[in-house]
C-alpha cells in the first residue's frame, strides 16, 4: 500500500516535519529548545553509529523476503 493512499498518514508526517522545521529554524525556537549546529565531525559520528543500523535492517528485509516468504 504507497502511503499517499492514507490520508491520516500523510497529514502526521506533514505536521511531523513542519513542527520540526519550525523549531530549527524559527527564531526564538532554536534557543528555547537549546539547539546548536552539529560540525562535520559530529556529522561523521552520526553516520558511524547510523550505518550498521541501516546494514542490519536492510539484511532482515533481505532475509525476511527471501527465506521467510518461501521464494527460495
Amino acid at each position: 500500500m504507497p502511503p499517499w493512499s492514507n490520508g491520516w498518514l500523510m497529514g502526521a508526517m506533514s505536521l511531523s516535519m513542519s513542527l520540526h522545521f519550525m523549531i530549527i529554524y524559527v527564531d526564538p525556537l532554536p534557543m528555547i529548545f537549546k539547539l546548536t549546529h552539529l560540525n562535520v565531525e559530529q556529522w561523521l559520528m552520526v553516520l558511524k553509529l547510523s550505518f550498521p543500523v541501516i546494514l542490519l535492517d536492510e539484511l532482515l528485509k533481505f532475509v525476511a523476503r527471501t527465506y521467510l516468504e518461501g521464494k527460495v
